[in-house]
């Protein structure tokens, strides 16, 4: 069975690389953009195909695990990138991997970060599978039953959401 995993990332960092690494170091490990032969112009005529076709080809691919590489940004500013990408992790039934850098941040600000992000997985069908948290105390983030992580994530901790 191909479990498929989609890292949410609110900025650009190195937590897909290395939940990359841990998945490939576990087994079989496809990659795959969020992209994946989509056009911007596709996107403008009908995004529901576009999804749809994206969609499909996410799942069709068989490995262990699918790592699903977010969008980051697209040349349309009116483009929700964040919805685009809990839309494939929704289609696809991904699990969303909230990363972040939490590196001098108040755990309750972090807790608070994970919770909206929750909502908004949500709003978009899908939910927060766990948030991989690099420089905060991880012991003090209290994120409403979301399992919080170090970042990368410990082999057991990988196995427990390979599960």
């Amino acid at each position: 069975m191909t479990t498929r995993f989609i890292v949410i990332q609110p900025a650009p960092a190195t937590t897909a690389e290395e939940v990359a690494e841990a998945l490939a170091a576990r087994g079989d490990m496809r990659r795959i953009s969020a992209m994946d032969g989509v056009s911007v112009e596709d996107l403008s005529r009908d995004p529901a195909a576009a999804l749809d076709g994206l969609s499909r080809r996410i799942r069709e691919l068989e490995a262990e695990a699918v790592l699903v590489d977010q969008v980051e940004e697209l040349p349309v500013s009116t483009f929700d990138v964040l919805g685009w990408n809990l839309d494939v992790a929704a289609s696809t039934g991904a699990r969303v991997l909230l990363a972040l850098d939490a590196e001098g941040v108040p755990p309750e600000l972090v807790a608070q970060d994970i919770l909206v992000a929750g909502a908004r997985a949500a709003a978009h069908g899908t939910a927060i599978t766990a948030a991989l948290v690099r420089g905060a105390a991880l012991s003090r983030i209290d994120a409403g039953g979301v399992p919080v992580l170090a970042c990368p994530p410990a082999p057991a901790e990988l196995s427990q959401l390979l599960s």
